[in-house]
């Protein structure tokens, strides 16, 4: 998917220490770019929570390093039609496969049947509800999610690829 969006310079383009003061700085780039008028509130804040969402799911399920940080790679880019939102950071095999199997999952339901997923998850009190975020994700990106995982180094690379459309946003 991010070759199509690669015509123009990416809205953000991080590589690094991917935290709380990281994902509040990615809050305010995307506060600053994306401006806040009736046609643009709901894309808005679609990029926001898909944005966040991805971002958390670096911090809280990625490798930590030996100074216990979490690293990542993030970007946005645009096209006239389309945001792209990229992620990727080393992980688990567990987390990576579970994540893929989520996600083709998920691409398969329709976004009620997301939305109603997502609120029956939300209402479990186990291990379970967890993966929240990634079904959220999928319903702001209307299914246009892929996920690939990549061995390197002793661990894998995982990488989630949104495509949020412009048009089209309830």
């Amino acid at each position: 998917m991010k070759q199509e969006a690669n015509s123009k310079p990416p809205i953000i383009q991080f590589k690094g220490i991917i935290n709380q003061s990281f994902i509040a700085h990615v809050v305010d780039v995307i506060d600053d770019y994306v401006p806040l008028d009736l046609n643009s509130r709901s894309l808005h804040r679609k990029l926001l929570s898909i944005s966040v969402e991805l971002l958390q799911n670096i911090a809280h399920h990625g490798i930590y390093d030996t100074t216990d940080h979490t690293h990542g790679k993030f970007e946005i880019f645009e096209s006239d039609d389309y945001f792209e939102v990229v992620a990727s950071n080393r992980g688990t095999t567990k987390n990576c496969l579970r994540a893929k199997d989520a996600i083709a999952f998920g691409n398969s339901l329709t976004r009620s049947e997301l939305i109603a997923h997502t609120h029956t998850r939300a209402s479990l009190e186990t291990d379970d509800s967890a993966g929240i975020g990634l079904f959220t994700i999928l319903a702001s990106c209307s299914n246009q999610v892929s996920c690939t995982c990549t061995e390197s180094n002793n661990s894998m690379v995982i990488e989630m690829n949104c495509r949020l459309n412009k048009t089209a946003n309830e």
